[in-house]
């Protein structure tokens, strides 16, 4: 009898080693809408990138999403491209209190939520990080059978100017919430 519940046990344990990891809800930033990197290295100051935020939506999709992006300081935009599917913003899309953001219809797939086209004044390293917004102290979305309630959801890359992306743990400041160890939590 004990064998043949340790035999079940061990083909328990294979069969989950190899189990699709569920999918859950996340932000992500990146260079392009093709994901093809999350830094940016520049020699001069004032040379033009771009950043791109991403939102995965999970299986319950997103009609609301609601974040606040920080950067290095002296940073700043010149265009911004709102996705297709953004009926409304109110707030900043970068720097605080955050973007509240609503969506023309339930987002079931990953999309880009915003594009942005930066200038930086110096060389000096740094990353983007995506935080809770100011004033509900949530970085989540609203998900479309609940629209009404948002919950939080996981940053899954940084954006980094003059620095590799292994780096950004680096410049999490804040709370417990985005502490160095709950970011690692996250990738494990």
């Amino acid at each position: 009898m004990v064998e043949r519940f340790l035999g079940a046990s061990v083909f328990l344990l294979i069969i989950c080693m190899f189990a699709p990891v569920s999918h859950s809800q996340g932000f992500s930033i990146w260079s392009d809408e093709q994901k093809t990197d999350c830094q940016f290295f520049t020699e001069a100051p004032y040379t033009p990138y771009n950043i791109v935020i991403f939102l995965d939506p999970g299986e319950d999709g997103a009609i609301k999403a609601e974040y606040k992006m920080l950067g290095p300081e002296g940073h700043s935009y010149q265009d911004i491209i709102p996705s297709a599917v953004v009926s409304s913003a109110s707030g900043v899309w970068h720097g605080d209190p955050g973007i509240s953001i609503v969506f023309t219809t339930c987002q079931t797939e990953e999309f880009p939520i915003v594009s942005m086209f930066m200038f930086a004044p110096t060389t000096t390293p740094g990353a983007f990080l995506i935080y809770p917004h100011d004033e509900t102290n949530i970085r989540g979305i609203a998900t479309c059978p609940i629209p009404d309630t948002l919950v939080g959801v996981y940053f899954y890359t940084c954006f980094t100017f003059n620095d590799t992306c292994a780096n950004c743990g680096d410049y999490y400041i804040g709370n417990d919430e985005t502490s160095w160890g709950a970011i690692k939590e996250m990738y494990r």
